[in-house]
This record gives C-alpha cells, structure tokens and sequence, in this order.
C-alpha cells in the first residue's frame, strides 16, 4: 500500500494536468478574442531577438523592453521566441508559453500545497484551479503574471524546504535567489508582495535560535538584493510613481472640497486632526483593498483590465463561495497553526494592488490571493465529504456537483461566444483586421497614413511584414513623438490629423473623422473596419479619383 499511494497520487496530479491543458490549449488561437496590444507587442519583440538578436529598439539581448505602455520583461519575448520560430500561426506562438507556464504553475501549487498540508488536500486545490475562471483566462492570454506566479510558488516552496533541512543547501539558497528575482523581475506587485510573503513565514516558523536568526538574515538579504536587482534591470521607479496611489489627486481634491467646506465651521485644529492627507490616502487604499474581496470582484463581475473580464461571470464560481466560508469554518475550528498561513496570505495578496490606482481592482496584481481560496475551496469539499450522515453527504454533494457544471458550462458559453460581442474594444480586435486589409492593398499607395493615436498599430503592420523589423531598430522609441514615419508609414496622435490631402495615400482613421473634417467629400471609403457586432470602428479612406 506505501508504494501503491504516492503512485496514485501521482497518476491522479498527471490526469490534472493533462486536463488543465487541454482546457488552456483548446481553441487558443481564437479565444479570447482579438490580439491585444501587449500581445503583439511581446510578440514583435521576440521576432526581432530571433532575427537580430536584439529588441525592437534595437538593444542586444535586452533584459527589459520599453514598450508604448511600460517598461516589460524581455525573457517573456525570449520564452516565445522557439514557438515563432516553429509555429506558423502568429496568436498561438505568442500564447503559449504563458499556457506552459500556467501548467508550472499548478505543478508548484501542488507541491506546495502538499508541503504544508497533505497530498490530497494538495490534489483537490490543484484541480480548483485548474478549472477556476481566474487561473484560465490569465493563462490563455500573453501575460507575464503567470510566470512571476510560478517563480513566487517556487520561492516559497525553496524557502519551507530550506528550513526543513538540517544541513543547509548551497544550491537550495541560490535556487531561491534565482526564483525569487525572477518573480519580482516578471511582475512589479511581487516586488512587494514576495518580501512581505517571507518575512511573514520567517514569523510564521520563528524559533529563538542564533542559528535560526542568522539564517533569516541571510534569506532577507537574498530577497533583499533580488528586489533592487529587479528594480535596476527594469526601470521600474516610473511604473511603480505613475500607477501607485500617492500620483493619484482624486483624494487631495476631495479633501480640498471638505476643507473648504468646513474651515469656517470648525477650529483650524480639528480640521487639521481629522481632514489631512494621511487620512485621505489611508481611506483611499483601505477602500482598495476592501474591494479585492467584495463579492462584484470574485463573484459577479471580475475586475480590470476590461479585456480580462468575462460578462456575467466573476474570477471565481458562485457555487465555490459556501464552500469557501465552510473552509474557513471548518480550518478554525481544527485550530491548526496553517490556518495562520493561509489566512495570512489572502490577507498580504492584495496588498501591492491597494496600493496602485489605475485598472483597479486589478485581476492581475492580486493574482496570488488564488492559492489560498482554492485550498479553503478543497476544505470545504473535504468538510462536506466527511460529513457522517450518508443522505446529507451525497445529497450535498450531488448538489453542488450539478451547480457546479452547470456554472462551470455558462462560464464556458461566456468566455469563448460573449466575449466576441461584448465591449471588443477592449482587445484590439480591429487592429489585426485593419493590418490584414492594408497588407491586400498597400503596393497601391506610396504613402499610408494613421491618425487618431493608433500607435500601437505599428506592430500589428510588422506581424503582416508591412514594417521591416530594421526600419524599427533604425527608429527606436519613434512611437513616443507626436508623429513619426516607418518605411511609408507615417503615424500622428492628433485627434482626425490626417494631413495633406492627396492622391496615391491611404488614411487610416476613426469612423467619426469623416464627418469632423471640413472636406470630407473629397474621401471615398476604400474597405470598413467593424467589430465583431458588425459596428463600424475604423476607416481605409484615399482621395477620390
């Protein structure tokens, strides 16, 4: 029987895992729907390292990409890079390290699970993600998060394996610095969220030891030191000042508003006491916070970016929120010390995401908070399952088995149909059509137009070989001006600027540029660009002949 366990465990964690990519890998090219511009941007960058050696702004072998958004990992673009290469079909190369990376990822969580509470417990929180709303849709899309999630499990994992020792490993230190920078080197909120993981397990296990102590020190040096080589490496200091809530003035306005309302009522003391800038930005990320676990988020609606949002399903299943409160129930009243584990990480999770103020709240910085709902998930069927009356067992059981399916079937029907028709704006969808529609006919025109800021558009015209990669790296961080030309594109962020007006040009524009322009009858529509609700979006217009 000892040799039969581990084997059936094992058995049971490969069938997970071959089920959790066939969800991941099914359909991948096609849903979710649309390109977004932080995919193609990815994906330019790891066709120009795989033909030059160098990114798009011609760097070798960079560490960082400075893209239109924000500075991204550069080891994602090389990640891809073997799937360009091989596979013809340019949306399933850019996704699928981030499905292979998710796969890690359940892998880790298996095995950490394991670690700090047993191998079923360890199975069961395994195949709650593997089928949770949440862990899918950040798998299917080209997002970094995914792998510095893996590293982070990883870094834990090394950190409880380290201690278990009695001797310690030289190569289990330096595995945990190389995780540990690569989780906060892929993802900005592990900057935060990581040092604060392992410091709350050092407490979680501290003993009064000097050899303890001393060991410690060192793993909050290592942490210590992967943090600002992450933050040297990826310039990060702009990023973390533009989204972090201090840029954010919406709370110094308010408390403007009730100065000013108040300060001929009130002594200038109280006003001082109770309406200052500490109190306005403490009730600012408290609200943040607070709404990482309010049910809109993980229930009902999701969180930002918009283009990860699924209409009428939330990051977690409906059904999964009794079993949830049971699990937590069931973990107090076991009064077990990894209750403290647990529950200090839902609690620390959301922390570097209360404390940013764009796309909140943010399906992706609080992506972490995943583990420890899953496990108090597979408490709550573990609960159920233990229950000593068989008719309310199985009839509970059955119950939520049936719920289950069914939200698991709409959730489905949602992600792979809805999200084609529901605010498709959000996924740049367009921006592959209009790219394919230029590439017909560009040996028409001696020059090409785009107006209406559509910067990111440019690598969607070097997917379709309409920019040479080398015309970007002659050009580097041409995208930032007000208006630049690669080859015989020229691109302007003005509002309808499309320029002087002449035969042999294509413009590129808003379908509400023609009725803003003085001479729009001098235009004749070439081809329209619509969402997949047949709306107009985009226009293809030329001086007519």
């Amino acid at each position: 029987m000892k040799l039969k366990s581990p084997k059936l465990y094992l058995f049971s964690l490969i069938g997970i895992l071959i089920f959790a990519t066939f969800v991941r890998l099914i359909k991948l090219d096609k849903t979710p729907s649309g390109f977004h511009a932080d995919e193609a941007s990815f994906y330019i960058n790891a066709l120009a390292i795989s033909k030059t050696g160098a990114d798009e702004d011609g760097k070798k072998l960079p560490l960082s990409l400075s893209s239109f958004i924000d500075p991204k990992p550069a080891i994602f673009s090389y990640f891809q890079v073997p799937f360009i290469m091989t596979i013809d079909n340019q949306v399933l190369a850019a996704r699928l390290p981030s499905v292979i990376l998710s796969i890690f990822s359940l892998s880790m969580v298996y095995l950490l699970i394991s670690k700090v509470s047993d191998n079923k417990i360890g199975l069961l929180t395994t195949f709650i993600l593997s089928i949770s709303p949440w862990h899918i849709i950040i798998s299917r899309g080209t997002q970094e998060v995914i792998a510095s999630f893996f590293f982070l499990l990883l870094s834990i994992y090394l950190i409880i394996i380290y201690f278990e020792k009695q001797k310690k490993s030289i190569l289990l230190i330096g595995s945990f610095f190389v995780s540990s920078f690569l989780s906060m080197y892929f993802y900005h909120s592990a900057k935060l969220l990581l040092p604060l993981l392992i410091f709350g397990y050092l407490l979680y296990i501290f003993k009064k030891s000097k050899t303890f102590i001393k060991t410690s020190f060192l793993i909050l040096f290592i942490t210590t030191l992967s943090l600002f080589l992450s933050l040297s490496i990826q310039e990060s200091g702009s990023r973390i000042a533009a989204v972090g809530i201090l840029a954010d003035e919406a709370p110094q306005h308010r408390l403007i508003e009730q100065i000013y309302t108040l300060h001929e009522q009130l002594p200038i003391t109280t006003v001082r006491i109770f309406y200052n800038k500490i109190g306005a930005y403490s009730h600012a990320i408290i609200a943040e916070y607070v709404a990482y676990f309010s049910p809109d988020f993980l229930f009902l609606k999701g969180g930002k970016p918009n283009r990860y949002i699924v209409p009428g399903v939330g990051l977690l299943y409906l059904v999964e929120l009794p079993l949830i409160l049971l699990g937590l129930y069931s973990s107090i009243q076991s009064k077990k010390k990894k209750l403290l584990l647990f529950l200090g990480l839902l609690a620390i999770a959301p922390i570097p995401a209360a404390l940013t103020r764009l796309e909140t709240p943010s399906v992706i910085r609080a992506f972490p908070m995943i583990i420890s709902i899953a496990y108090f998930i597979s408490i709550g069927i573990k609960t159920i399952w233990k229950l000593k009356n068989k008719y309310i067992k199985f009839g509970a059981i059955a119950t939520f088995s049936l719920v289950y399916l069914w939200q698991i079937g709409y959730f489905i029907v949602q992600y792979d149909v809805q999200t084609y028709y529901d605010q498709p704006w959000y996924r740049n969808s367009p921006y592959t059509e209009i790219a394919k529609e230029v590439s017909k006919i560009s040996e028409n025109y001696s020059e090409i137009r785009v107006t209406n800021d559509l910067r990111p558009l440019y690598t969607y015209f070097v997917i379709e070989n309409l920019i040479d990669i080398s015309d970007l790296q002659n050009n580097p961080h041409a995208r930032d001006t007000q208006e630049y030309s690669l080859g015989k594109f020229t691109f302007n962020r003005g509002v309808c600027e499309l320029g002087d007006r002449k035969s042999g040009v294509l413009y590129i524009a808003e379908t509400q540029c023609r009725n803003q322009i003085e001479d729009s009858s001098l235009f004749e529509v070439v081809a329209t660009i619509s969402y997949q609700d047949n709306t107009p979006v985009y226009e293809l217009l030329q001086i007519k002949q």
